[in-house]
């Protein structure tokens, strides 16, 4: 019902939420074009220009739902929906707020099970920090480095294995990626 009321071009519109025969359904907007995940699967890596408006759209899509008391916990390419258009990569959608939790009160931390996609997923959730806003903008972080360099940050081939490295090693620098990137986008 949260998600149904949150109305921003770079979310996917809810249009209904009900049961029939005693399942719920969402009812969403169709969006013609593929995931971001599609995309990045064809292209490997993107441009700066394409990867930094799309990663400013996302995050647009975030700060509505951040400000809506949604936490979307699951922010990864094949979430975010590309738009078709004629000449270019669309608009960037945030879709599936399936694992998204409300948040009443100012400052209230969602408290809940390790859920999401651990590639993506900030190193305090695998202490067992709480998920927050920072933890979707950790993930963006981790969508942007993805479209830069046509990799992952970190590539354990366990989960254990990734929380390992995403807790002791410091981020990948993306330079070692795209050698000729402006300082502002490294810095992002």
């Amino acid at each position: 019902i949260a998600v149904a009321n949150l109305h921003h071009p770079n979310v996917v519109m809810a249009h209904a939420v009900g049961n029939h025969d005693g399942l719920h359904f969402l009812e969403m907007e169709f969006v013609a074009g593929n995931s971001l995940q599609k995309t990045l699967d064809s292209q490997q890596r993107l441009s700066p220009t394409d990867a930094l408006r799309i990663t400013a759209q996302i995050a647009d899509g975030l700060a509505a739902a951040h400000r809506a008391g949604l936490i979307h916990r699951d922010v990864k390419p094949d979430n975010v929906l590309m738009t078709k258009e004629l000449h270019g990569l669309g608009l960037a959608k945030i879709g599936d707020f399936g694992l998204a939790k409300r948040v009443r009160g100012r400052g209230e931390k969602v408290f809940d099970d390790l859920v999401g996609t651990p590639h993506y997923m900030a190193p305090e959730l695998f202490s067992g920090s709480q998920a927050s806003p920072s933890t979707d903008v950790y993930a963006l972080g981790v969508c942007l480095f993805r479209m830069l360099t046509g990799r992952l940050p970190f590539n354990g081939k366990t989960v254990k294995q990734l929380m390992a490295q995403a807790m002791t090693q410091p981020f990948p620098d993306v330079r070692a990626a795209c050698v000729d990137l402006p300082n502002v986008l490294v810095e992002l």
